[in-house]
Formats: structure tokens, C-alpha cells, sequence
């Protein structure tokens, strides 16, 4: 067989699949992927060993893919709509401690009235939580953003404050 190709991908974890899409059908490459295991995926799927024990070890659930967000437009782009979701029953976790259990729902506004209600002390710092949050979401989202862009941009927004958020930079 004398195939040639324009690309040659090592690995079919997300990050190669992903590459080959792009380069497929944006770059309009021929495409290669090679895998040594005998399934695609990598950590996007479950290992089982001697029939009963299972790990799951990648991606447990992905959140923000409702029609329309950024994050289903990439997938679906990626996958050419190949990949249906389908919403998780809630609650979709559940913390269990010793002395008390906590469900997590999706719903952001029921999410933090619901931590405060169990911890009702902590109301301030569970605002403050879902404040930085989002800070870091909004900086995220930036960020990477103009990193994809040319190296002027990033000068440009520097410039005009857009990276004036310092959390993204200090360790937990």
C-alpha cells in the first residue's frame, strides 16, 4: 500500500482525535492516527481488569454544553455533530460524609443556595467563591483567546487592562 499522508498522529487519546479532526477538515490533511491499544479514546473511556473491577479515568461529566454555549459549538464542530449528549440525571453528585450527604444539582443559583443553607455561616465566603469563580471563567475564556491570536494582540490587551486579574497566578 502507498498511502501518503500529510499528518501522522501518535496517539488516539482526546487531544490526537481532536488534532485529526481539525487538521481533516479545516486543513483538509490526510490524516493518519495510530494507536497502540485496542481501543480509541485513551482516558475517554473505562478500564476493566479480570471482568469485574472498572476505573473510569478520564472525563467523569462535562458540563456547559447546552445548544448553543461555546464549549457544544467546539464539540460539535470537532465531531461534526457525531456526538449526542444527553443531560445527567440530577443530582449528578452527591458528597457523602460521615455525619451529613450533600447533593449537587446543576442549576448555578440552586447549587449555592443549597451550600447555603447546609453551611449558613459561610454565606459571604460562598458568594466570594462563586464571584472568583466566575472572574476566572470571564479571564479564562480571555485569555486563551489571545493566546491562539498573534502575539500583537496579547501586547494590545496588556495595553488596555484586559489581564488586570492576578488570581489566575497565585497557587491554592
Amino acid at each position: 500500500m502507498d498511502t501518503q499522508y500529510d499528518v501522522i498522529i501518535i496517539g488516539s487519546g482526546i487531544g490526537g482525535l481532536t488534532a485529526a479532526s481539525i487538521l481533516s477538515q479545516v486543513a483538509n490533511k490526510k490524516v493518519l492516527v495510530l494507536e497502540r491499544h485496542f481501543k480509541l479514546g485513551g482516558f475517554t473511556h473505562t478500564f476493566k481488569r479480570l471482568g469485574k473491577f472498572e476505573w473510569d479515568v478520564g472525563i467523569h461529566y462535562i458540563g456547559d454544553l447546552a445548544e448553543g454555549s461555546m464549549l457544544r459549538t467546539l464539540f460539535d464542530s470537532v465531531t461534526k455533530r457525531g456526538v449526542k449528549w444527553k443531560k445527567m440525571e440530577e443530582p449528578f453528585e452527591v458528597f457523602d460524609y460521615p455525619n451529613f450527604s450533600f447533593s449537587v444539582y446543576g442549576e448555578k443559583e440552586r447549587f449555592r443556595n443549597d451550600l447555603k443553607s447546609k453551611f449558613p455561616n459561610e454565606t459571604k465566603a460562598i458568594d466570594q467563591y462563586f464571584k472568583d469563580v466566575e472572574t476566572f471563567t470571564q479571564w479564562f475564556g480571555r485569555h486563551f483567546t489571545l493566546k491562539a491570536l498573534p502575539a500583537f494582540f496579547e501586547k494590545a490587551a496588556k495595553l488596555l487592562g484586559l489581564e488586570h486579574i492576578k488570581t489566575p497566578y497565585i497557587t491554592t
